[in-house]
């Protein structure tokens, strides 16, 4: 951090400097490594068992037969397809970058399931117009608010009137020394470790909604049952006028 100045760049982490390169993470994955990437990639289908489901968090069920999901920053599609399974009338765009995208479409290419794979940069403009959901799980705690905030701007402006963001991330507690979260800290070291990046409160995320375009609002937070400080919640940002 002292090298860097003290400034927020995701080139520029601990990462990057115990493999030499000035790739943010992600990148040196899926250009450098791309073994590593994989391995990557696989490693994050089980890891999402360790959170509440996202089928407990969001009644996706009371989504109108045929509305159109994007999961951006999907991955392999492994939450996509899981919802898939348990919704089956909608139909879902997984976006990510070239690695995880060809390892879904190997994965789940004889799964019959609703589900597309489109090669798609989350920093460039979001080819999907006016979709019913674009949903990140688990993506945006990767970024720096500047980055976090261009991505959303990105979907902010191919969103219409019925469009949502959902937003499955922890939502910090905003609690000190003896009274917070370890797991919480632990993550938030983690993602700075990685992207420079960290873990937000409900402040901080209302903030980066607010930073990508004024029209963002968080219409509801939800929850599952029996939340504990510091698990998963679907943060749902509607746009306005």
């Amino acid at each position: 951090m002292k090298e860097n100045d003290f400034k927020v760049d995701n080139r520029k982490s601990a990462f990057s400097r115990a493999f030499q390169t000035d790739l943010e993470s992600f990148d040196y994955y899926y250009k450098q490594d791309p073994d590593r990437g994989r391995r990557f990639s696989l490693g994050m289908t089980p890891f999402t068992g360790s959170y509440a489901s996202s089928l407990a968090l969001y009644p996706f069920q009371d989504l109108q037969p045929g509305a159109l999901i994007v999961d951006v920053g999907g991955g392999s599609g492994h939450v996509s397809s899981e919802i898939a399974k348990a919704n089956p009338k909608l139909k879902f765009i997984v976006q990510d970058l070239e690695g995880p995208i060809l390892l879904g479409r190997s994965t789940y290419k004889d799964s019959g399931l609703p589900i597309e794979w489109q090669i798609h940069n989350a920093f460039h403009p979001q080819p999907v117009m006016g979709a019913d959901v674009y949903f990140m799980r688990r993506v945006l705690h990767d970024h720096s608010d500047a980055i976090g905030a261009n991505i959303l701007k990105m979907i902010c402006e191919a969103m219409d009137q019925k469009s949502r963001i959902l937003i499955e991330d922890m939502i910090a507690p905003d609690l000190h020394g003896e009274d917070s979260e370890w797991f919480i800290n632990h993550a938030d070291i983690v993602m700075m470790m990685m992207h420079n990046a960290k873990e937000r409160t409900l402040g901080q995320w209302e903030s980066l909604i607010k930073a990508a375009d004024e029209r963002l609002s968080i219409a509801k937070v939800w929850k599952a049952q029996g939340d504990r400080k510091g698990d998963c919640a679907i943060i749902e940002v509607s746009l306005g006028p």
